[in-house]
């Protein structure tokens, strides 16, 4: 049902920004896995990515004590997650995986600009 919800409200957001003339994500790729174990795991997702331009949504972040009971607990280690992926994400094989599959990074202020050759709206 969630996953329904926001597909909808994201296929006609992106219309009004393609309608728009703004560039945008093709795909959305969002990280629901709570333990990102595998070193592969960002890998494994980028290499079966559809479409061109894909955003890939996650939450690295640092090891944050004060997220107990609202990010996972110490004793279960979901709250390392966050850690775990800026880990995986700052390994040269991310970069290499992102490349080996054709993407290339790119800051969000880099999709929000007019896509090339469009015409904004009046």
């Amino acid at each position: 049902m969630k996953r329904g919800v926001l597909r909808w409200f994201g296929r006609r957001a992106a219309a009004r920004q393609a309608a728009a003339g703004f560039a945008g994500a093709e795909v959305l790729l969002g990280v629901t896995d709570p333990r990102v174990d595998d070193p592969e795991f960002f890998a494994r997702w980028l290499a079966a990515a559809p479409g061109r331009v894909v955003e890939l949504c996650c939450h690295p972040g640092h090891f944050d004590p004060t997220l107990a009971g609202r990010d996972g607990t110490l004793a279960d280690g979901l709250i390392h997650r966050r850690p775990r992926e800026f880990e995986l994400l700052a390994r040269p094989a991310f970069l290499g995986a992102v490349r080996a599959n054709g993407f290339e990074l790119v800051t969000a202020a880099r999709l929000t600009g007019p896509a090339p050759g469009a015409r904004r709206a009046a």
